[in-house]
C-alpha cells in the first residue's frame, strides 16, 4: 500500500496561483517531499495554467524565501463588532492568527 508523503492545495485565478495549504509527512523529512512536490507543482502551474504569479500566502515562513525573489506585504482592514457573537468569533480568529504568526 502506498502512503502519501507530501500534500498541496493551491487555487488558479486570474492568472495566479495562491496555495492554501502545504502539508508533508515528518518522518520523510530527510527526503523532502515537500520540496520535490513544491517544485513540480510550480512547474505544472507555470506550464499548463499559464500562470503569471505565484502567490505562497500570508505569513513569514522560511521556505517561501527559497521558492520567491521577492516579497509582497498585503495590508487590510477587518471590521467586526463585539456586541455580536458572530463579531467576537471573528475578534477572536483574528487575535489568534496574529499571536500565531508574531
Amino acid at each position: 500500500m502506498r502512503t502519501a508523503v507530501a500534500a498541496q492545495y493551491w487555487v488558479v485565478a486570474g492568472g495566479a496561483a495562491t496555495v492554501l495549504k502545504l502539508a508533508h509527512d515528518e518522518a520523510a523529512r530527510a527526503h523532502s517531499p515537500g520540496t520535490v512536490l513544491t517544485a513540480a507543482m510550480i512547474r505544472h502551474l507555470l506550464d499548463r495554467k499559464g500562470g503569471a504569479e505565484l502567490d505562497f500566502g500570508r505569513g513569514e515562513d522560511a521556505y517561501k524565501s527559497l521558492w520567491a525573489g521577492r516579497r509582497r506585504r498585503h495590508i487590510g482592514v477587518v471590521l467586526v463588532s463585539p456586541r455580536w457573537p458572530a463579531g467576537l468569533l471573528a475578534l477572536g480568529r483574528l487575535v489568534a492568527n496574529m499571536t500565531e504568526q508574531a
